[in-house]
């Protein structure tokens, strides 16, 4: 009998095989198997059961024997046997300890095996004790680091990426929505204001405010809901089991405008926007919710802002950066992107075909792909050595012969060297449309290093695109520091763009520094440096990022047409 598992299950299965495996210390190619299964099964096309049901799962590469019988097992048992007996085998600790930035299973196992050191506390202390240094390995640099990433864990371990919120704000809404008593809901707060790390989610509940009490208990009794952990006649505070912390406002359908624009901006953003009518401190009630009578009885958040004298301000930018006071731009859109440039393909450590890529990029209504799989210093995305390289273009004019309205640009995410230069010679950095320079090896360089090897990559004159450039994995690592007043002045000076990374793990680069990029007269390429056709939708999480940081279509290489932006390529010309 088979069992319900998405594909996204049985991956993370998968991968956590893979981890505890090398925790174990056995052997590392076995460990890496499951990784690169783990990323196909997501990936899959079509649903797990299906490709085990017909028989075709044993033919798709990298998938053998013997993991062919364990997803098989799993589709058919709910469970693989030999995960739960590596579970079994490992303290829970040792999970919580790979969390810390910069603790990979190789070092938690040496922790563990050679301190008995199984929790982070444990490990915490002996931090302070010193007990780190003289482990093989680490050192001081290493111990330092150690209890910086045990902070940082300490700080991010209730936050949450935008896509995971996003998706959890939709799922809790069709909750509420099923209830009896509640009319709308209206999401707020920083997920609507499209905030790149989440903390809280926040809904606006529309009810017979006299029904309050009734309704509070059909959301207690919500299977998924760990508890209450606070609650009054405004407001309740929701721990979900999945560990999102949930803020419900209540509100009545005449207040209902009021709340979502109360509960949607930055608390700064919404007492200027008050005090730009009213010229005056606005008063909370004690949960927070401000109370201005004159605002009553407004039928949308359109009246409010007018009301207020104001434009009506997009969500995203309600953060009180001169929004209430500034001309608004024209923010971009989803429909204003023309086409995706920064994509990897099997060539490289993709998971899916160049013409898989380019059929999909087609039927989403793009009119160009710019390839860039992984160039050969990243061995360990199997980086392209020139004679692939070759095969990859004959490939790719072949493609393009066969799809007349479409183009498929040749590009390269080139890996920046420590001394700033790229990692091929002239002769086949010639043969790309473009090329995204990007770090990838030794993240931690002090900054004046940092910044030097920037600024160096960006003055070559083959540099296309500044890939990610502050290098940070949210709630993972932190950026490398950088003056990007600095970074942007040579942007300018040598017309080279800089990506916006719509990786909703990156979101690199930082809204605030879009809007510091749009005023120097930077170009930005929203880019989702995608590893499959489902990576390909990050970039509507870019586009968000792009609106925050007050990007109009002008702003963003693509935007432009097919042949506008190959004529950028062609000539390094930005089109005005």
């Amino acid at each position: 009998m088979s069992t319900s598992i998405s594909n996204k299950e049985a991956a993370g299965m998968l991968e956590e095989i893979g981890i505890m495996l090398e925790l174990l210390g056995e052997n590392p190619f076995k460990a890496r198997a499951h990784y690169s299964v783990s990323r196909t099964v997501e990936n899959l096309g079509e649903p797990l059961e299906i490709m085990v049901g017909s028989g075709r799962l044993s033919s798709i590469k990298g998938i053998g024997k013997g993991m062919n019988k364990k997803l098989t097992e799993l589709v058919e048992t709910g469970k693989i046997s030999e995960y739960h007996e590596l579970r079994e085998s490992i303290p829970p600790g040792l999970w919580d300890m790979l969390k810390i930035p910069g603790l990979g299973p190789k070092k938690v196992r040496d922790i563990y095996k050679k301190l008995n050191i199984s929790t982070i506390g444990e490990l915490e202390y002996a931090c302070r004790e010193n007990r780190l240094v003289t482990l093989e390995g680490f050192g001081k640099r290493s111990q330092e680091k150690t209890i910086e990433g045990i902070e940082f864990h300490k700080k991010v371990r209730e936050q949450h990426h935008i896509h995971n919120a996003r998706k959890m704000t939709e799922v809790f809404s069709d909750l509420l929505l099923n209830l009896p008593g509640i009319k709308k809901t209206g999401i707020v707060g920083e997920v609507r204001r499209h905030c790149e790390i989440v903390n809280t989610l926040e809904f606006v509940v529309c009810i017979d405010l006299n029904d309050t009490i009734e309704v509070i208990d059909r959301i207690r009794n919500i299977a998924e809901i760990s508890k209450l952990t606070e609650e009054n006649k405004n407001s309740i505070l929701i721990k979900h089991s999945d560990g999102f912390l949930i803020r419900l406002y209540f509100s009545d359908e005449k207040n209902y405008p009021i709340v979502l624009f109360q509960q949607t901006g930055s608390k700064e953003h919404v007492s200027s926007a008050i005090r730009s009518k009213f010229r005056k401190e606005p008063v909370c009630n004690d949960s927070g919710v401000l109370i201005e009578p004159a605002l009553d009885g407004s039928d949308d958040e359109s009246e409010i802002y007018k009301r207020l004298g104001i434009p009506l301000i997009p969500p995203e930018l309600r953060e009180n950066s001169g929004e209430i006071e500034d001309s608004l731009p024209r923010l971009i859109s989803d429909n204003d992107i023309k086409g995706i440039l920064h994509v990897h393909t099997t060539y490289s450590d993709g998971v899916n075909t160049l013409d898989e890529m380019v059929n999909t990029c087609i039927d989403a209504g793009y009119g160009y792909l710019g390839i860039c799989d992984h160039s050969q210093t990243a061995f360990y995305a199997n980086g392209l050595q020139p004679e692939r390289l070759k095969l990859q273009h004959e490939e790719i004019d072949t493609l393009n012969e066969k799809y007349q309205d479409f183009t498929i640009f040749k590009g390269i995410e080139s890996d920046i060297l420590i001394d700033g230069s790229l990692d091929y010679t002239e002769d086949i950095l010639e043969t790309f449309d473009f090329v995204v320079a990007s770090v990838h090896s030794k993240l931690n360089m002090p900054k004046e290093e940092a910044q030097k090897r920037l600024e160096a990559a960006i003055r070559n004159p083959y540099t296309t695109i500044l890939g990610h450039p502050t290098g940070r994995l949210l709630l993972s690592r932190k950026g490398y520091e950088l003056d990007m007043v600095k970074i942007f002045e040579a942007a300018v000076e040598e017309q080279v763009v800089i990506e916006l990374n719509a990786s909703p793990y990156r979101l690199d680069i930082d809204w605030r520094s879009c809007k510091l990029a749009r005023e120097m007269g930077v170009k930005i390429a929203i880019n989702p440096d995608a590893h499959s056709i489902h990576g390909l939708d990050d970039i509507r999480y870019g586009v968000g990022i792009a609106r925050k940081g007050w990007l109009e279509p002008d702003d963003v290489i693509n935007c432009l047409i097919s042949e506008d932006i190959g004529e950028y390529f062609k000539n390094r010309k930005i089109i005005p």
